[in-house]
């Protein structure tokens, strides 16, 4: 009778961080026929007689050759490297019933296609190839049809290929190895011997730990705020080793009690942490593929037919449970682990491991249970499409208690590793698992009483309010005090000048009418049920409000300027231009009246006008002010000093800088603004002191825009000796941009007396 064998290693890992415990090995054993799914135990003590004898160079400590001559079937056919080249396509035609590493699988069926079908290649024939371009998982088949240049094949066992032989491979992988990899969004490949753990940003972060944990470990990654499921985000790092092996051996004679030994061992170093926080509150379960690993096949030769292993790795996050706004759980670990799967005339677990656990940052747990995991999963597949499976799980787990008891939670940790063989060797068929290797889980950690927090929403921070306004609404005071423990509480507070306020209930506000003036700061101040104090502050400025108004007049650029004072000779006009400034929004639009005291005649320039006309008409020096009082009450004054000189032997014609206003109603003074489309602006220049200069004028008006030479502005002046008027409509193909206004005030005989130009922008439709 033949036999025939094959062994393939798995890979185990987890997140994790610091420490170690002593190690603890435990191998179990069932005496279970091998193509049935029994579970070995892991409390039967396996007897060590019929193992081999270890290879003392082997690091994972797997069997040493014994000397098995290999014996290659006659029907064996292996591609050279020049028939592989030639190899154009590989279809898979049953894949959704042979899908690579699932229980319950049937071989897969292949139409390959060359471009000269091999010579000596025959219905029948088993087809063994190495690694190659279009066979990146190598290939072993038995040839069913041959038509051309094209054959259809059947997924082969080894026992098709060898009637006796041995091997046994090793390899420690590293970054070099991976030939290909997926990483979520959030998930970063970290360069050696650095670390990325802890970002810093809150109880959502990992918690910082030292570089030099990862220090000579081979793969390194970081997780950064990935969501696993809506509104709940796992933040952390994990570094690894990954190092695995098998041996496999068949024979006819009876060295093996079944004519079979198959040994696959995976070693794992890692260290690293995992933190979930949520942004969600209610019920969740979710798990999600964060990074996959393809390494590089490892090829090894019973004879001169080549043998396969594809390993790939993959890390998984999983949540469940109950979650609720800013809840915050993590815990780290550091493990090591050798996980393995033996059959030799039934099967066999081996597992040894050392392991540290510490609890991270638990928040806003409140009383609810919430798990979180992440795991680590290795295949190892002979021609990537059979052979063992592993994982190994780190697993979190918030148990909350309910209200009224103590302590509000206990965090528990552990680790939890599994595997699974699906190998068919043709005389033996090996079906294993999945089944749970070992557990370990303990108590990280629970709950003492948690200070509340407090958060105070209103007022602002640096506000200015005004407490004796009857036209705003009273100045609101709330927050938000929470406990862990208790939930929302009621909050007290006081001011640094008035004392005591009052209190406000969870979700409630205070309202406050009455304040001193002056710098307040404001705390709120809170307690849990044990005493924990929670308290808060603002500072504000409560203000009486009264409006302020300042005064200015054009210079000779045509720009606004504020004054103190004016001066002028007797018989001119200066026009002065009101600002009022207030938290309550007065202005022009409100046509806001002012009350002027003036020995002087002083005028509006129009209804709702911001601009008045002060005629010096006495010589001397005076004293006028002007004010406002607003809905309030409030009132507020500015004050002009005024000197009038005696008028010059020959007066002088004067004439005002250019008013303009928008076409509104009533018409908004416009001074540099900018025009819509279908708006008008009317234009006004007056001559200030005709009467004492008796000097007769006209007006020259032009309109400038962008680069273009001025253009003339039409319209006429029925009063010249008074005043100019002119308006402007932009037609709508009207471009946009700045639009420069300029009048020159002619004497008879066109002599140039007085230039003066004014500025809007046309801003055309901006619907």
């Amino acid at each position: 009778m033949t036999r025939s064998s094959i062994a393939v290693l798995l890979v185990g890992s987890l997140f994790a961080a610091c420490g170690g415990d002593s190690p603890t090995t435990d191998v179990g054993q069932t005496s279970a026929t091998p193509s049935s799914s029994a579970t070995p135990s892991s409390t039967v003590p396996s007897s060590a007689a019929g193992a081999l004898a270890v290879d003392p160079n082997s690091a994972l400590g797997l069997p040493a050759l014994i000397g098995l001559e290999p014996v290659v079937r006659p029907e064996t056919f292996v591609l050279s490297a020049a028939d592989a080249a030639g190899i154009t396509s590989v279809v898979t035609l049953n894949l959704e019933v042979c899908e690579p590493g699932v229980t319950g699988r049937t071989p897969c069926e292949f139409a390959i296609t060359f471009t000269a079908l091999p010579a000596g290649l025959v219905v029948g024939s088993v087809l063994a190839s190495d690694v190659a371009a279009a066979l990146p998982s190598g290939l072993l088949a038995k040839v069913t049809v041959i038509e051309g240049s094209s054959i259809q094949a059947t997924e082969a066992t080894l026992s098709d290929a060898l009637e006796q032989g041995e091997f046994v491979a090793e390899q420690a992988f590293s970054p070099s190895d991976v030939t290909g990899e997926s990483l979520l969004a959030g998930v970063t490949a970290i360069p050696a011997f650095s670390s990325l753990l802890g970002h810093g940003g809150g109880n959502a972060r990992a918690v910082p730990r030292r570089v030099d944990q990862f220090a000579n470990l081979a793969f390194s990654y970081g997780v950064e705020h990935v969501e696993i499921s809506p509104g709940i985000f796992a933040d952390g790092s994990v570094a690894f080793d990954v190092g695995c092996g098998a041996y496999g051996g068949l024979t006819y004679g009876t060295i093996f009690p079944d004519g079979v030994y198959f040994e696959a061992k995976c070693g794992v170093s890692q260290s690293g942490s995992v933190q979930l926080s949520s942004q969600y509150t209610g019920a969740a379960s979710a798990s999600k593929v964060i990074a996959t690993l393809d390494l590089t096949p490892i090829t090894f030769f019973v004879a001169f037919v080549p043998i396969v292993l594809v390993p790939r790795v993959s890390v998984s996050l999983a949540v469940s449970g109950e979650f609720t706004l800013a809840m915050s759980v993590g815990a780290s670990e550091s493990f090591g682990v050798q996980v393995g799967i033996r059959y030799n005339d039934g099967f066999e677990i081996i597992k040894q491991f050392s392991k540290e656990f510490s609890s991270s940052v638990v928040t806003g747990s409140g009383r609810l249970t919430a798990s979180g995991n992440v795991t680590l999963g290795e295949s190892l597949l002979l021609y990537g499409l059979a052979g063992p499976q592993l994982s190994e799980t780190l697993f979190v787990k918030l148990e909350g208690n309910l209200p009224g008891t103590s302590p509000l939670w206990c965090l528990r940790g552990g680790l939890r590793a599994e595997a699974s063989l699906i190998l068919d060797l043709g005389v033996e068929k090996l079906e294993w698992g999945p089944a749970e290797l070992f557990t370990i889980d303990a108590e990280l950690g629970c709950a003492a009483n948690t200070a509340p927090t407090i958060l105070i929403v209103e007022p602002l921070n640096g506000a200015t309010i005004y407490p004796q306004s009857v036209t705003e609404p009273p100045v609101r005071f709330s927050a938000q005090a929470i406990d862990p423990e208790d939930g929302e509480l009621a909050v007290s507070w006081s001011s640094s000048l008035d004392g005591d306020l009052g209190t406000t209930v969870p979700g409630g506000g205070l309202d406050v009418t009455s304040l001193s003036l002056g710098e307040h700061t404001i705390t709120a101040t809170t307690a849990d049920s044990e005493g924990l104090v929670a308290s808060a502050s603002v500072t504000f400025t409560a203000a009486a409000g009264n409006p302020t108004i300042n005064l200015s007049t054009k210079n000779s650029s045509g720009q606004w300027v504020p004054v103190t004072s004016i001066t002028g000779v007797k018989g001119s006009q200066v026009v002065v231009r009101v600002g009022v400034a207030s938290h309550l929004n007065l202005g022009i639009s409100n046509c806001l009246s002012v009350t002027w005291n003036s020995p002087l005649p002083v005028a509006a320039d129009g209804a709702c006008s911001v601009d008045y006309t002060i005629t010096l008409a006495t010589q001397g020096t005076f004293t006028v002010s002007a004010s406002v009082t607003d809905a309030d009450g409030l009132s507020g004054s500015a004050v002009l000093a005024v000197a009038v000189s005696a008028p010059p032997a020959v007066a002088e014609p004067q004439f005002s800088a250019i008013i303009g206003r928008r076409g509104t109603n009533p018409p908004q003074v416009c001074d540099g603004c900018t025009l819509d489309e279908g708006g008008t602006l009317f234009l006004r220049i007056d001559y200030l002191n005709f009467s004492s200069a008796s000097v007769a004028v006209h007006y020259d008006w032009t309109i400038s825009k962008g680069s273009a030479a001025p253009m003339p502005l039409p319209g006429s002046d029925s009063s010249p000796n008074s005043y100019s008027l002119r308006n402007w409509t932009p037609s709508a193909s009207e471009g946009d941009g700045p639009v420069v206004f300029m009048v020159q005030v002619k004497n008879a005989s066109g002599t140039v007396l007085e230039t003066r130009s004014f500025s809007v922008v046309y801003a055309g439709n901006i619907g």
